[in-house]
Parts: C-alpha cells; sequence; structure tokens
C-alpha cells in the first residue's frame, strides 16, 4: 500500500486494490505505479483518479463514449464494460421509484404518446431493430413508464397502458401519433379517455407564438396562465402548502411579468429543445453511440430514462421535480440507492420558487386549450 499523505491511499484504477508499488518513473519524470493485483501499470494517478462507479456511469449515459472514458481514466475496455453493465442492471425499476415519491392515485392531465426505434446489437444478425414505446407527463415531460419491445408487436402499448392503469395513473386525454395500435389498446384499457393527434399541439403552439410578441396580450396571457393553473394544475395539489393559495399564485404572475413572458417565449421557440420533441432528439442521438445494448437493452433504457429525468433542467429544477409539483433534490446516486428526492426549503418569496411556480403556470397554460372543456378554451 503506498500512502501520499495520512488522508490519500493510493488505489488500482483499474480494479480498485490498495495492494500497489512503485514501478520507477516515465521518461519525463513522472513516477509509475504497479497493481500486484490485476498487473496495471500507470503514471500520473493524481491528476486521472478513477471516479465512482456512479459518476463513471452517468457520465456514461450523459454521452460519454467507452473509447473517451478508457483514454480519460486508464481502463480496460473489458473492466470498463463489466462495471457499468453489472452497476445498469442493479438499478431500481423508474416507474417504481416514481411510484414511492408520487402520492398514489395521482392524475395526469395529459399524456403524449410516442414510439422510438433503436438498434440493440445482436452476435447473430448484428443489427437487431427494437422498439421502445413512451408514455410522458404533457407538464413536466416525466417519462411515466417504458416499454420495450421489437418491431411490429402488437402488445407494446397494451402492456404499457395496462400498467400505467394498475399503477393508478388516470388521464381524461391522450396525445399521440394516432397509431392503429395505440388507438386499440386505449380503448380497451382507458375506454373513456379522449385521444387526440399531435396536430392539434402544433396549431396552438403557432397561436401561442403569434400572441407573445404582442406588448397587448400579455395581460391576457397572464389571465389564461392563472385560469390554466386553477383549472389544469391546482386539481393535482393535494398535499403541498402555499400554492393552493390563488392570491399567492396571482401575485407572483403579476410581480414576475417580463420573466413570464421570456420564458414562454423562450419555451415556445425552442420547443424541439425543451419539450417532447427535445426528449425524443435526445434519446436518438444518445443511443447511437451504445456498444452496451446487446441482448437485454432494458438495464441501460432504465438508467437513461432516470438520468435524463432527475438532471436539472435549465431553470434549476428537474422534470421529476416538476411532476411532484414542489421543490426537491434529484440526484442520480440517490436514485441508484433508492432514496427519495430531499424537499427543497425555499421561502415563498424566493426567487427559486418564483422560478419554480411560473414555469409550472407556463406548462399548464401551453396544454390548456386540451384540458378545458371547449366553452372555456383559449382558442
Amino acid at each position: 500500500m503506498i500512502m501520499i499523505d495520512k488522508a490519500l491511499v493510493i488505489c488500482c484504477p483499474s480494479c480498485e486494490s490498495s495492494h500497489i508499488i512503485h514501478y520507477g518513473r516515465t521518461n519525463k519524470g513522472t513516477e509509475r505505479f504497479h497493481c500486484m493485483d490485476c498487473n496495471k501499470t500507470w503514471s500520473d494517478y493524481l491528476k486521472r483518479e478513477c471516479p465512482s462507479i456512479v459518476e463513471l456511469v452517468e457520465e456514461y449515459l450523459l454521452g460519454e463514449t467507452y473509447r473517451q472514458l478508457q483514454e480519460k481514466y486508464h481502463l480496460s475496455s473489458h473492466h470498463l464494460n463489466e462495471r457499468i453493465r453489472c452497476f445498469l442492471s442493479h438499478l431500481p425499476n423508474w416507474e417504481c421509484f416514481i411510484d414511492l415519491c408520487v402520492p398514489k392515485n395521482r392524475d395526469s392531465r395529459l399524456i403524449h404518446l410516442f414510439g422510438l426505434e433503436f438498434n440493440c446489437y445482436d452476435h447473430e444478425i448484428n443489427d437487431h431493430k427494437m422498439y421502445l414505446a413512451l408514455a410522458v407527463d404533457a407538464i413536466s415531460t416525466l417519462v411515466l413508464g417504458f416499454e420495450i419491445g421489437n418491431i411490429g408487436s402488437d402488445d407494446i402499448w397494451y402492456y404499457l397502458l395496462d400498467r400505467l392503469n394498475c399503477r393508478g395513473i388516470i388521464c381524461p386525454i391522450f396525445l399521440s401519433t394516432s397509431l392503429p395500435q395505440i388507438d386499440d389498446a386505449l380503448k380497451l384499457i382507458f375506454p373513456q379517455s379522449t385521444q387526440l393527434t399531435n396536430y392539434y399541439r402544433y396549431v396552438y403552439d403557432r397561436d401561442l407564438q403569434k400572441r407573445v410578441k404582442l406588448t397587448k396580450e400579455t395581460d391576457r396571457l397572464l389571465t389564461e396562465a392563472f385560469a390554466s393553473y386553477q383549472n389544469v394544475i391546482k386539481p393535482q395539489f393535494r398535499e403541498y402548502s402555499f400554492m393552493f393559495k390563488e392570491k399567492n399564485m396571482r401575485d407572483i404572475l403579476q410581480l414576475s411579468r417580463n420573466y413570464f413572458v421570456q420564458r414562454l417565449e423562450t419555451r415556445i421557440t425552442t420547443r424541439t429543445l425543451r419539450r417532447i420533441e427535445g426528449l425524443k432528439e435526445h434519446f436518438i442521438e444518445r443511443f447511437k453511440g451504445f456498444r452496451i445494448l446487446k441482448d437485454d437493452p432494458f438495464p441501460l433504457v432504465n438508467g437513461w430514462i432516470a438520468q435524463s429525468m432527475l438532471q436539472p433542467l435549465d431553470f434549476g429544477f428537474s422534470r421529476l421535480s416538476l411532476y411532484m409539483q414542489i421543490p426537491v433534490n434529484t440526484f442520480f446516486k440517490d436514485f441508484s440507492e433508492n432514496k427519495l428526492p430531499e424537499k427543497m426549503n425555499f421561502d415563498e418569496r424566493s426567487d427559486e420558487m418564483r422560478k419554480f411556480v411560473i414555469e409550472i403556470a407556463i406548462r399548464g397554460l401551453q396544454i390548456s386549450n386540451f384540458i378545458l372543456p371547449k366553452e372555456e378554451a383559449f382558442w
């Protein structure tokens, strides 16, 4: 064992053994070390300290390739593959984790249903197409559930929607591309719900984009945001304190007019990055580089979804925090240990709480026309 000082012990970056010996120096004079357990040799250890397995997996999920991680931390391809694969296979199930975080029988006001194709490496045919079905809460863009299957399978959507129903997630309206498989599964599992196509959302987005540029429309948009809070969002608040008070919500919106308009315009003009489209693009782009899928893609898909849903967005809070409708700390490390998020104790008048409340109001405004009765809608 080699000790740099009383607090720091050098361990092998490959097997984490502390059975280390000095192994001379490089031509540049950098000290070399040798692991007696795995026979790995390396130099300049303090500048290339291997992260914890949680950090390593998170880097991989965020976009680092195997080759980049190998060069960065001097890990062998085999060792890196085994560590990441083992860690992912022991992660909690994302759907079960959501159910632990959120009270039972929470209604989602609007759910997006969409599917994505991706390649799952197979030893025999080398290129095997798989299909991922996703159910996404419209306000928070949180993945509520997912199902993986072969291309062309008629049961994927049935299994996903049936599981949502069994978990107590009830929704009055579903938005989809109107695939026959989705239509049949919805009629069977959620016969009382309404199904709309994505066309309706594009029309409303285009209308909002025109209105947000008109100064005279600001007051009306604020009024509609407050109305959406009353009709779309407030029914979901069952336990949480001050946002029940309508006066607080109205005051926050009125005192933050400029930020409200700026944030609404940002979300509309960059919707391909910040809404459902952004989630699709993020998945497609990332899964091109994965080389760990092979026979069972579930652990990797489950881990990627969890990391994406727990990562803070540009306004400072995660999708899970928005879905829970309360500011909470969400970390991938806590998820890996099945620890529930901790509430963030912000003052009601704090800038953080103001951003959180306005974000929820704007997202409610963006889906309000799908939820409200026709005579109350803002078309």
